[in-house]
Protein backbone atom coordinates (compact mmCIF):
# COMPACT_ATOMS: atom_id res chain seq x y z
CA UNK A 1 0.00 0.00 0.00
CA UNK A 2 1.46 3.31 -0.95
CA UNK A 3 2.43 5.73 1.93
CA UNK A 4 0.49 9.07 2.00
CA UNK A 5 2.70 12.13 2.28
CA UNK A 6 1.52 15.34 3.90
CA UNK A 7 3.14 18.63 2.91
CA UNK A 8 4.03 20.70 5.88
CA UNK A 9 4.25 24.40 5.19
CA UNK A 10 5.63 27.07 7.51
CA UNK A 11 3.04 28.18 9.92
CA UNK A 12 0.96 25.08 9.60
CA UNK A 13 -0.54 24.25 13.00
CA UNK A 14 0.09 20.56 12.34
CA UNK A 15 3.80 21.21 12.27
CA UNK A 16 5.47 19.98 15.41
CA UNK A 17 8.70 21.94 15.12
CA UNK A 18 7.77 25.54 14.59
CA UNK A 19 4.21 26.05 13.65
CA UNK A 20 3.32 27.70 16.94
CA UNK A 21 6.23 30.19 16.93
CA UNK A 22 5.62 31.12 13.30
CA UNK A 23 1.98 31.75 14.09
CA UNK A 24 2.97 33.96 17.02
CA UNK A 25 5.27 35.96 14.77
CA UNK A 26 2.49 36.53 12.26
CA UNK A 27 0.33 37.93 15.05
CA UNK A 28 3.01 40.24 16.65
CA UNK A 29 4.14 42.06 13.51
CA UNK A 30 0.69 43.31 12.52
CA UNK A 31 0.05 44.43 16.14
CA UNK A 32 3.13 46.72 16.13
CA UNK A 33 2.15 48.15 12.80
CA UNK A 34 -1.36 48.82 14.04
CA UNK A 35 -0.02 50.62 17.17
CA UNK A 36 2.36 52.69 15.03
CA UNK A 37 -0.43 53.59 12.64
CA UNK A 38 -2.73 54.51 15.53
CA UNK A 39 -0.09 56.78 17.10
CA UNK A 40 0.61 58.41 13.75
CA UNK A 41 -3.08 59.03 13.20
CA UNK A 42 -3.51 60.43 16.72
CA UNK A 43 -0.47 62.71 16.27
CA UNK A 44 -1.79 63.89 12.90
CA UNK A 45 -5.17 64.66 14.47
CA UNK A 46 -3.44 66.44 17.39
CA UNK A 47 -1.23 68.51 15.08
CA UNK A 48 -4.20 69.31 12.88
CA UNK A 49 -6.19 70.43 15.91
CA UNK A 50 -3.24 72.49 17.16
CA UNK A 51 -2.82 74.05 13.71
CA UNK A 52 -6.53 74.88 13.56
CA UNK A 53 -6.38 76.19 17.16
CA UNK A 54 -3.37 78.38 16.30
CA UNK A 55 -4.58 79.62 12.90
CA UNK A 56 -8.05 80.49 14.16
CA UNK A 57 -6.64 82.55 17.02
CA UNK A 58 -7.50 80.09 19.76
CA UNK A 59 -3.95 80.11 21.11
CA UNK A 60 -3.92 83.91 21.16
CA UNK A 61 -7.21 83.99 23.04
CA UNK A 62 -6.05 81.40 25.58
CA UNK A 63 -2.73 83.10 26.38
CA UNK A 64 -4.37 86.52 26.40
CA UNK A 65 -6.91 85.27 28.94
CA UNK A 66 -4.12 83.85 31.10
CA UNK A 67 -2.16 87.13 30.88
CA UNK A 68 -5.22 89.26 31.64
CA UNK A 69 -5.98 87.08 34.66
CA UNK A 70 -2.45 87.46 35.96
CA UNK A 71 -2.63 91.26 35.61
CA UNK A 72 -5.98 91.23 37.44
CA UNK A 73 -4.46 89.31 40.36
CA UNK A 74 -1.76 91.99 40.52
CA UNK A 75 -4.48 94.64 40.78
CA UNK A 76 -4.03 95.92 37.23
CA UNK A 77 -6.55 96.23 34.39
CA UNK A 78 -5.18 95.15 30.98
CA UNK A 79 -6.52 95.64 27.48
CA UNK A 80 -4.93 95.70 24.03
CA UNK A 81 -5.90 96.46 20.45
CA UNK A 82 -3.68 93.62 19.27
CA UNK A 83 -2.44 90.47 21.04
CA UNK A 84 -0.70 87.89 18.84
CA UNK A 85 1.26 84.71 19.62
CA UNK A 86 3.57 83.23 16.97
CA UNK A 87 5.62 80.03 17.02
CA UNK A 88 9.10 79.12 15.80
CA UNK A 89 10.36 81.25 17.48
CA UNK A 90 7.81 81.79 20.23
CA UNK A 91 6.87 85.46 20.32
CA UNK A 92 4.12 87.52 21.95
CA UNK A 93 3.31 90.79 20.18
CA UNK A 94 1.27 93.60 21.74
CA UNK A 95 -0.24 96.58 19.98
CA UNK A 96 -2.01 99.45 21.73
CA UNK A 97 -1.68 97.83 25.18
CA UNK A 98 -3.08 99.66 28.21
CA UNK A 99 -2.25 98.89 31.84
CA UNK A 100 -4.39 100.80 34.39
CA UNK A 101 -4.85 100.62 38.14
CA UNK A 102 -7.69 98.13 38.54
CA UNK A 103 -9.10 99.85 41.65
CA UNK A 104 -8.90 103.51 40.68
CA UNK A 105 -8.74 103.38 36.88
CA UNK A 106 -5.67 105.64 36.88
CA UNK A 107 -3.26 105.29 33.97
CA UNK A 108 -0.02 103.42 34.65
CA UNK A 109 1.41 102.28 31.30
CA UNK A 110 0.55 102.46 27.61
CA UNK A 111 2.55 100.63 24.91
CA UNK A 112 2.21 101.35 21.20
CA UNK A 113 4.17 98.26 20.13
CA UNK A 114 6.01 95.50 22.00
CA UNK A 115 7.52 92.13 21.04
CA UNK A 116 8.52 89.53 23.63
CA UNK A 117 10.72 86.61 22.53
CA UNK A 118 10.18 83.54 24.74
CA UNK A 119 11.76 80.15 25.31
CA UNK A 120 9.99 77.19 26.94
CA UNK A 121 12.70 75.37 28.85
CA UNK A 122 12.72 71.53 28.88
CA UNK A 123 9.77 71.47 26.49
CA UNK A 124 9.81 67.68 26.01
CA UNK A 125 10.51 66.74 29.63
CA UNK A 126 7.99 64.45 31.34
CA UNK A 127 6.77 67.08 33.79
CA UNK A 128 3.59 69.04 34.45
CA UNK A 129 5.58 72.20 35.23
CA UNK A 130 7.16 74.49 32.68
CA UNK A 131 9.55 77.42 32.90
CA UNK A 132 9.07 80.19 30.34
CA UNK A 133 12.10 82.40 29.87
CA UNK A 134 11.72 85.93 28.52
CA UNK A 135 14.78 86.29 26.30
CA UNK A 136 14.24 89.72 24.76
CA UNK A 137 11.74 92.56 25.07
CA UNK A 138 11.47 95.30 22.45
CA UNK A 139 9.18 98.21 23.26
CA UNK A 140 8.36 101.15 20.99
CA UNK A 141 6.39 104.17 22.16
CA UNK A 142 5.79 103.43 25.85
CA UNK A 143 4.21 106.05 28.10
CA UNK A 144 4.64 105.62 31.87
CA UNK A 145 2.77 107.62 34.53
CA UNK A 146 3.91 108.03 38.15
CA UNK A 147 1.80 110.37 40.26
CA UNK A 148 1.09 111.31 43.88
CA UNK A 149 -2.03 113.16 45.02
CA UNK A 150 -2.39 115.76 47.79
CA UNK A 151 -2.54 112.97 50.41
CA UNK A 152 0.63 111.30 49.10
CA UNK A 153 -1.27 108.39 47.52
CA UNK A 154 0.30 107.03 44.34
CA UNK A 155 -1.36 105.82 41.16
CA UNK A 156 0.47 102.54 41.88
CA UNK A 157 -1.34 102.07 45.21
CA UNK A 158 -3.01 98.68 45.49
CA UNK A 159 -0.77 96.98 42.93
CA UNK A 160 1.09 93.93 44.17
CA UNK A 161 3.31 91.13 42.98
CA UNK A 162 1.77 87.65 43.03
CA UNK A 163 3.47 84.30 43.21
CA UNK A 164 3.67 82.36 39.96
CA UNK A 165 1.56 79.25 39.54
CA UNK A 166 3.38 76.00 40.24
CA UNK A 167 2.72 74.84 36.70
CA UNK A 168 4.18 77.88 34.94
CA UNK A 169 7.08 80.04 36.08
CA UNK A 170 8.18 83.11 34.14
CA UNK A 171 11.82 84.17 34.40
CA UNK A 172 13.92 86.99 32.95
CA UNK A 173 17.17 85.06 32.77
CA UNK A 174 19.62 86.69 30.39
CA UNK A 175 16.83 89.00 29.22
CA UNK A 176 17.59 91.91 26.94
CA UNK A 177 15.41 95.02 26.98
CA UNK A 178 15.21 97.90 24.54
CA UNK A 179 12.85 100.82 25.05
CA UNK A 180 12.68 103.55 22.39
CA UNK A 181 10.64 106.67 21.63
CA UNK A 182 9.08 106.53 25.09
CA UNK A 183 8.14 108.93 27.88
CA UNK A 184 7.80 109.09 31.67
CA UNK A 185 5.38 111.57 33.27
CA UNK A 186 5.87 112.34 36.99
CA UNK A 187 3.65 114.51 39.16
CA UNK A 188 3.58 115.16 42.92
CA UNK A 189 0.69 117.41 44.00
CA UNK A 190 1.85 117.50 47.63
CA UNK A 191 5.35 118.72 46.74
CA UNK A 192 4.12 120.69 43.71
CA UNK A 193 6.64 118.98 41.45
CA UNK A 194 6.30 117.83 37.85
CA UNK A 195 8.78 116.15 35.52
CA UNK A 196 8.46 114.87 31.96
CA UNK A 197 11.15 112.64 30.43
CA UNK A 198 10.59 112.67 26.67
CA UNK A 199 12.41 110.89 23.88
CA UNK A 200 13.30 108.18 26.39
CA UNK A 201 15.60 105.37 25.29
CA UNK A 202 16.55 102.50 27.64
CA UNK A 203 18.83 99.52 27.01
CA UNK A 204 19.51 96.54 29.28
CA UNK A 205 21.54 93.42 28.52
CA UNK A 206 23.75 90.96 30.45
CA UNK A 207 27.47 91.67 30.44
CA UNK A 208 28.16 87.91 30.28
CA UNK A 209 25.22 85.65 29.47
CA UNK A 210 27.25 82.50 30.25
CA UNK A 211 27.60 83.05 34.01
CA UNK A 212 24.99 81.61 36.44
CA UNK A 213 21.78 83.62 36.70
CA UNK A 214 22.29 84.73 40.31
CA UNK A 215 25.70 86.12 39.35
CA UNK A 216 24.66 87.96 36.20
CA UNK A 217 25.51 91.64 35.84
CA UNK A 218 23.41 93.76 33.48
CA UNK A 219 24.59 96.82 31.60
CA UNK A 220 22.08 99.69 31.69
CA UNK A 221 21.93 102.80 29.53
CA UNK A 222 19.31 105.57 29.65
CA UNK A 223 18.89 108.62 27.43
CA UNK A 224 16.20 111.31 27.40
CA UNK A 225 15.85 114.50 25.38
CA UNK A 226 13.56 117.55 25.43
CA UNK A 227 12.62 116.89 29.06
CA UNK A 228 11.14 119.27 31.64
CA UNK A 229 11.26 119.87 35.40
CA UNK A 230 8.68 122.20 36.97
CA UNK A 231 7.81 123.53 40.43
CA UNK A 232 4.40 125.13 40.97
CA UNK A 233 3.84 125.12 37.22
CA UNK A 234 7.08 126.91 36.32
CA UNK A 235 10.31 125.19 35.38
CA UNK A 236 13.13 124.44 32.99
CA UNK A 237 12.66 122.98 29.50
CA UNK A 238 15.09 121.48 26.97
CA UNK A 239 16.76 119.22 29.53
CA UNK A 240 18.81 116.17 28.50
CA UNK A 241 19.62 113.11 30.63
CA UNK A 242 22.10 110.28 30.12
CA UNK A 243 22.89 107.38 32.49
CA UNK A 244 25.43 104.60 32.13
CA UNK A 245 25.86 101.87 34.73
CA UNK A 246 25.42 98.27 35.84
CA UNK A 247 22.93 96.46 38.06
CA UNK A 248 22.78 93.00 39.62
CA UNK A 249 21.03 91.24 42.48
CA UNK A 250 23.17 93.09 45.04
CA UNK A 251 22.75 96.67 43.83
CA UNK A 252 23.83 99.13 41.17
CA UNK A 253 27.00 100.90 40.05
CA UNK A 254 26.49 104.29 38.47
CA UNK A 255 29.41 104.98 36.17
CA UNK A 256 28.05 108.26 34.92
CA UNK A 257 24.85 110.29 35.13
CA UNK A 258 24.67 113.65 33.41
CA UNK A 259 21.80 116.15 33.47
CA UNK A 260 22.23 119.08 31.09
CA UNK A 261 19.92 122.07 30.95
CA UNK A 262 20.00 125.77 30.07
CA UNK A 263 20.40 126.43 33.82
CA UNK A 264 23.54 124.30 34.26
CA UNK A 265 24.91 120.78 34.48
CA UNK A 266 24.85 118.06 37.16
CA UNK A 267 27.09 114.98 37.03
CA UNK A 268 27.02 112.00 39.39
CA UNK A 269 28.76 108.66 39.92
CA UNK A 270 28.56 106.12 42.73
CA UNK A 271 26.94 102.96 44.07
CA UNK A 272 23.63 101.70 45.46
CA UNK A 273 23.89 98.62 47.72
CA UNK A 274 20.89 96.38 48.38
CA UNK A 275 17.35 96.66 47.07
CA UNK A 276 15.23 96.06 50.17
CA UNK A 277 16.68 99.08 52.02
CA UNK A 278 19.09 100.70 49.56
CA UNK A 279 22.28 102.30 50.81
CA UNK A 280 23.66 104.89 48.40
CA UNK A 281 27.02 106.61 48.11
CA UNK A 282 27.20 109.07 45.21
CA UNK A 283 29.66 111.79 44.25
CA UNK A 284 28.03 114.88 42.76
CA UNK A 285 29.34 117.90 40.90
CA UNK A 286 27.23 120.74 39.57
CA UNK A 287 27.35 124.24 38.26
CA UNK A 288 24.28 126.41 37.94
CA UNK A 289 23.22 129.70 36.46
CA UNK A 290 21.18 130.84 39.46
CA UNK A 291 19.65 133.67 37.44
CA UNK A 292 18.03 131.13 35.10
CA UNK A 293 16.98 128.95 38.05
CA UNK A 294 15.33 131.91 39.78
CA UNK A 295 13.56 133.06 36.63
CA UNK A 296 12.43 129.55 35.71
CA UNK A 297 11.00 128.53 39.09
CA UNK A 298 9.78 131.95 40.23
CA UNK A 299 11.55 131.85 43.59
CA UNK A 300 10.37 134.33 46.22
CA UNK A 301 13.61 136.34 46.10
CA UNK A 302 15.28 137.35 42.87
CA UNK A 303 18.54 135.42 42.62
CA UNK A 304 21.46 136.43 40.44
CA UNK A 305 24.86 134.83 39.88
CA UNK A 306 26.58 131.52 39.20
CA UNK A 307 27.44 128.82 41.70
CA UNK A 308 29.10 125.42 41.84
CA UNK A 309 28.88 122.44 44.19
CA UNK A 310 31.15 119.45 44.69
CA UNK A 311 30.39 116.83 47.29
CA UNK A 312 29.15 113.41 48.31
CA UNK A 313 25.64 112.13 48.95
CA UNK A 314 25.30 109.18 51.32
CA UNK A 315 22.33 107.61 53.01
CA UNK A 316 19.80 104.84 53.46
CA UNK A 317 16.25 105.23 52.22
CA UNK A 318 14.84 108.68 53.13
CA UNK A 319 17.73 109.44 55.50
CA UNK A 320 20.60 111.18 53.74
CA UNK A 321 23.81 113.09 54.38
CA UNK A 322 25.57 115.53 52.07
CA UNK A 323 29.17 116.62 52.58
CA UNK A 324 30.65 119.14 50.23
CA UNK A 325 31.53 122.67 49.27
CA UNK A 326 29.72 125.49 47.48
CA UNK A 327 31.57 128.30 45.74
CA UNK A 328 30.43 131.43 43.90
CA UNK A 329 32.12 134.59 42.66
CA UNK A 330 29.03 136.70 43.23
CA UNK A 331 25.48 136.07 44.43
CA UNK A 332 22.63 138.54 44.79
CA UNK A 333 19.28 137.84 46.45
CA UNK A 334 16.66 140.25 47.81
CA UNK A 335 19.09 143.17 47.57
CA UNK A 336 21.87 141.32 49.42
CA UNK A 337 25.10 140.75 47.46
CA UNK A 338 27.85 138.35 48.53
CA UNK A 339 31.18 138.19 46.70
CA UNK A 340 33.83 135.48 46.81
CA UNK A 341 31.83 133.02 48.89
CA UNK A 342 33.01 129.53 49.92
CA UNK A 343 30.87 127.23 52.03
CA UNK A 344 31.88 123.82 53.40
CA UNK A 345 29.29 121.85 55.32
CA UNK A 346 27.86 118.50 56.33
CA UNK A 347 24.11 118.29 55.73
CA UNK A 348 21.87 115.60 57.27
CA UNK A 349 18.21 115.22 56.41
CA UNK A 350 15.05 113.20 56.15
CA UNK A 351 12.57 114.51 53.58
CA UNK A 352 12.31 118.29 54.27
CA UNK A 353 13.74 118.10 57.83
CA UNK A 354 17.45 118.88 57.87
CA UNK A 355 20.48 119.78 59.98
CA UNK A 356 23.70 121.33 58.70
CA UNK A 357 27.00 122.07 60.37
CA UNK A 358 29.61 124.07 58.53
CA UNK A 359 31.53 127.23 57.81
CA UNK A 360 31.04 130.05 55.31
CA UNK A 361 33.66 132.53 54.17
CA UNK A 362 33.06 135.60 52.01
CA UNK A 363 35.14 138.49 50.77
CA UNK A 364 32.32 141.02 51.02
CA UNK A 365 28.63 141.33 51.83
CA UNK A 366 26.58 144.43 51.00
CA UNK A 367 22.99 145.41 51.68
CA UNK A 368 22.04 149.01 50.96
CA UNK A 369 24.36 151.19 53.12
CA UNK A 370 25.42 148.12 55.10
CA UNK A 371 28.75 146.50 54.19
CA UNK A 372 30.84 143.68 55.76
CA UNK A 373 34.38 142.94 54.61
CA UNK A 374 36.06 139.53 54.96
CA UNK A 375 33.57 137.81 57.20
CA UNK A 376 33.42 134.25 58.45
CA UNK A 377 30.38 132.50 59.84
CA UNK A 378 30.30 129.05 61.48
CA UNK A 379 27.61 127.09 63.26
CA UNK A 380 24.70 124.70 63.18
CA UNK A 381 21.48 125.12 61.19
CA UNK A 382 18.32 123.12 61.80
CA UNK A 383 15.19 123.48 59.76
CA UNK A 384 12.09 122.19 58.05
CA UNK A 385 11.29 123.58 54.65
CA UNK A 386 12.04 127.31 54.61
CA UNK A 387 11.85 127.71 58.41
CA UNK A 388 15.21 127.36 60.19
CA UNK A 389 17.26 128.24 63.25
CA UNK A 390 21.00 129.00 63.44
CA UNK A 391 23.38 128.71 66.38
CA UNK A 392 26.97 129.82 65.97
CA UNK A 393 29.43 132.70 65.68
CA UNK A 394 30.43 135.38 63.20
CA UNK A 395 33.63 137.35 62.58
CA UNK A 396 34.32 140.29 60.26
CA UNK A 397 37.33 142.46 59.52
CA UNK A 398 35.15 145.56 59.13
CA UNK A 399 31.51 146.58 59.17
CA UNK A 400 30.37 149.87 57.63
CA UNK A 401 26.93 151.46 58.03
CA UNK A 402 25.38 154.92 57.78
CA UNK A 403 25.65 155.07 61.60
CA UNK A 404 29.39 154.41 61.71
CA UNK A 405 32.10 151.82 61.13
CA UNK A 406 33.13 148.84 63.26
CA UNK A 407 36.51 147.18 63.09
CA UNK A 408 37.38 143.59 64.03
CA UNK A 409 33.82 142.48 64.88
CA UNK A 410 33.31 139.19 66.73
CA UNK A 411 29.91 137.73 67.69
CA UNK A 412 29.56 134.52 69.70
CA UNK A 413 26.69 132.59 71.29
CA UNK A 414 24.46 133.85 68.51
CA UNK A 415 20.99 132.44 67.94
CA UNK A 416 18.88 133.34 64.91
CA UNK A 417 15.53 132.02 63.73
CA UNK A 418 13.47 132.56 60.62
CA UNK A 419 9.92 131.52 59.88
CA UNK A 420 7.38 132.64 57.32
CA UNK A 421 5.00 133.55 60.14
CA UNK A 422 7.34 135.47 62.50
CA UNK A 423 10.04 136.67 60.13
CA UNK A 424 13.64 137.00 61.39
CA UNK A 425 14.54 137.09 65.11
CA UNK A 426 18.08 136.97 66.52
CA UNK A 427 19.86 137.18 69.87
CA UNK A 428 23.60 137.92 69.71
CA UNK A 429 24.81 136.75 73.11
CA UNK A 430 28.27 138.36 73.08
CA UNK A 431 29.33 141.13 70.72
CA UNK A 432 32.87 142.52 70.77
CA UNK A 433 34.57 145.03 68.47
CA UNK A 434 38.07 146.45 68.29
CA UNK A 435 36.83 149.91 67.37
CA UNK A 436 33.84 152.06 66.49
CA UNK A 437 34.10 155.35 64.56
CA UNK A 438 31.64 158.00 63.40
CA UNK A 439 32.89 161.26 61.97
CA UNK A 440 35.45 162.50 64.54
CA UNK A 441 34.35 160.01 67.19
CA UNK A 442 36.53 156.95 67.82
CA UNK A 443 35.87 154.32 70.50
CA UNK A 444 38.00 151.22 71.07
CA UNK A 445 37.39 147.82 72.68
CA UNK A 446 33.60 147.61 72.73
CA UNK A 447 31.65 144.75 74.35
CA UNK A 448 27.86 144.35 74.25
CA UNK A 449 25.70 141.46 75.57
CA UNK A 450 22.32 140.13 74.42
CA UNK A 451 21.85 142.28 71.35
CA UNK A 452 18.34 141.59 70.00
CA UNK A 453 17.38 142.13 66.36
CA UNK A 454 14.03 141.28 64.75
CA UNK A 455 12.44 141.94 61.39
CA UNK A 456 9.28 140.88 59.61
Amino acid sequence: MAEELTEITPGDPSSEDGGASASARTRKIPSKIRILLACTAFLAVLLSAAAVFYLTGGLDAYIRAQFTGKMSRMGMSFSADGFRVSLFPIRVSLRGARFDNGSTGEKVLFIEEADLDLTVRDLWALSFTREIGIDEVRVLGARIWISFDADGRSNLSGLKMVEEDDAVKVTFRSARLSLTKSSIFFGDVQRRLEADLLGLKVGLEPVDAAVPDDEKVYKVSVEAQDSRLAYEGRGIDAMALSIDGEIDSLGARLRSAVLDSPAGRITAAGTVSGWESPVYDIEIESNADLTRVSDAFGLGAELRGNGSFKGRLKGRGENFKVEGAVAADSLTAAGVTIRGIDVSAAFDGRNDIYEANGKALARMLTFGDFKIDYFQMAGLIRGSGTDFSWLGELQAAAVKTADGSIGRLFISDAVAEYSERKGFVSDFGNVRAGSYSLDDLLIGDIAVGDLLISSN
